[in-house]
């Protein structure tokens, strides 16, 4: 009788240790998002959970895509800013796992002005049709310009997020073709001063 009780109660306590240490293994780790959809500039908090009450939260090694820059990072969670429109992701290793969370990234909005009839009146006159038509070719970029600006976002994105080894690669790069550049032009001023005789 009393070895068919211990049996019993061994069998009992043994099947809630393994009931509650397969729960607790079963609880995914996981970033959450203050937000689903951010504009560029805004900033926002990540936070690290650990899946389980019963689990304390650790994580580490925090990335973020290009749309965003790191502000700050710890064992429980983040903070980012967002910079450039698109669909970006932040991931960590949270409990010894590899969990990432999506976040929409929206152009920032222009400040809309207040629709009343004194705006509309004004529209038609000259000068300020005129200097509309004239500011965007001040502000645009070239395809170069706008190449060497993803270029540089992209590298300082890396290396807000600690990955220097990309950074530094694409610094190399990016001085590489700035070098090319160079030896181009002085190849052809050279060759214009030959040939133009103007400098005859």
């Amino acid at each position: 009788m009393t070895n068919t009780y211990r049996t019993t109660c061994s069998a009992a306590l043994l099947g809630f240790i393994l009931a509650f240490f397969g729960s607790t293994a079963q609880a995914a780790p996981e970033l959450r998002a203050s937000a689903t959809e951010v504009m560029v500039g805004e900033s926002i908090e990540i936070q690290a959970l650990s899946g389980s009450s019963m689990l304390p939260v650790y994580a580490k090694s925090w990335n973020v895509s290009p749309e965003f820059s790191l502000m700050s990072a710890g064992r429980v969670g983040a903070k980012i800013r967002a910079i450039a429109p698109g669909e970006g992701v932040v991931s960590a290793n949270v409990n010894l796992k590899e969990v990432s969370v999506g976040i929409r990234v929206l152009e920032a909005k222009a400040m809309e002005q207040p629709v009343s009839s004194a705006p509309a009146a004004a529209a038609p006159s000259a000068p300020p049709a005129q200097s509309v038509i004239a500011a965007p070719p001040s502000q645009s970029l070239s395809a170069c310009e706008q190449d060497m600006l993803d270029r540089k976002r992209d590298i300082s994105n890396d290396f807000s997020a600690g990955r220097y080894e990309a950074a530094r690669s694409k610094l190399l790069d990016l001085k590489k073709s700035w070098q090319d550049d160079a030896r181009w032009a002085d190849a052809l001023l050279g060759a214009i001063e030959q040939i133009s005789p103007a400098t005859r």
